[in-house]
């Protein structure tokens, strides 16, 4: 795994200087990589985020070069906004249960990952969401009040999340990034088609532990941000 810095301009709204990207690679590992990531190489390995060392897992998930060409040349405006919920067991029948023909299409690349999820999950109902923005719908750094949440970007800029070395715990909630992660901290963003599970407060045995974490900010001059949303409760 390497680090990759993909701009200069420091981030003026939160006072941070730096963002920065992990492109991942076979080893999934370096002195430079936060220690509370871990990353998988196949969806059979989502369970390696029960580590209690880890609260957000990466797998670099790879669509056929057809399905990435018409998401890249697709406008967001004509991009699918959809729901599905079934239960955990059934999720491998999500593309089968989904009229539009564009997501229908997605899971049915995305079977694995959507199998992986459910081990995670077991009897319980998931829901499935295919969502569209163009503002920052959390600005503010977080952690979700469920298990574990499955997060994939597919236009526009990916999640944003912290080292938990970076982070002041006991200043969640306070509605100030500034007080969560001082101006030094690195921002670290998912790219994307890169596939994130993040821990949410229930999904460790130690209280406040999941990973602190926040939507991107949209460019104004982008025309927004197209992701896929996978979890069993809305936070």
């Amino acid at each position: 795994m390497k680090i990759i810095e993909p701009s200069q301009t420091p981030l003026t709204e939160d006072r941070y200087d730096s963002q920065f990207v992990l492109t991942l690679d076979s080893k999934g590992s370096g002195a430079d990589v936060p220690k509370n990531l871990v990353v998988a190489m196949q969806p059979a390995d989502f369970h390696r985020i029960k580590d209690r060392q880890k609260n957000i897992l990466l797998y670099a998930w790879s669509p056929s070069a057809q399905l990435r060409q018409v998401i890249e040349e697709s406008r967001l405006a004509l991009l699918p906004t959809c729901s599905l919920t079934l239960p955990s067991e059934e999720i491998g029948q999500a593309a089968a249960r989904t009229a539009d023909p564009l997501a229908r299409w997605m899971l049915e690349e995305l079977v694995d990952v959507l199998a992986g999820y459910a081990t995670l999950v077991p009897e319980k109902r998931v829901t499935i969401a295919f969502c569209k923005t163009r503002e920052q719908s959390c600005p503010v750094f977080h952690i979700d009040r469920l298990s574990v949440r499955l997060l994939c970007t597919f236009k526009g800029p990916g999640t944003e999340w912290l080292d938990d070395a970076q982070v002041q715990r006991r200043c969640l909630g306070r509605g100030d990034n500034r007080k969560i992660a001082g101006p030094e901290a690195i921002v670290y963003s998912t790219q994307p088609f890169q596939v994130c599970l993040l821990k949410g407060e229930h999904g460790s045995t130690q209280k406040d532990c999941g990973v602190v974490h926040r939507s991107p900010r949209v460019p104004s001059d982008s025309e927004g941000r197209w992701y896929l949303r996978v979890d069993t409760g809305w936070s």
